[in-house]
């Protein structure tokens, strides 16, 4: 689970911008649980040295507009929105800034988006 909390980090954030700080965030959940979330509990996440509250868990995986099961379930639903956040960091380190995909067909298998992936990231 460490691996998807650092992923939302990671890709939600502009190429131009940081990435969201663990107290900016922290401030948010606090909000949208009632109870105080700290800074220190998102690092902990992120490190993988908490397994962390669901109710956390799910106002985090909101507040970056993902389905809580990224966070709590398993699944090939996850795997696949992980596929995707891979995807959508990887074009905006490449400095994508228009993507069109054409030909009819689809990117369904893990390999085409991985592939996809290592490509992008090798620009």
């Amino acid at each position: 689970m460490a691996e998807r909390v650092e992923q939302l980090f990671v890709a939600f954030h502009s190429r131009t911008e940081p990435e969201r700080s663990g107290d900016e965030v922290a401030r948010e959940l606090t909000r949208r649980t009632g109870f105080p979330v700290s800074a220190g509990v998102l690092k902990a996440l992120r490190r993988g040295i908490s397994d962390g509250d669901p109710v956390v868990l799910a106002a985090l995986a909101g507040y970056f507009g993902v389905p809580a099961s990224y966070l709590t379930g398993s699944g090939p639903e996850v795997v696949a929105l992980h596929r995707q956040l891979e995807l959508l960091r990887s074009i905006r380190e490449a400095g994508v800034t228009r993507l069109a995909l054409r030909g009819g067909g689809t990117l369904r298998a893990d390999a085409d988006l991985s592939g996809l992936v290592r490509a992008l990231d090798a620009l």
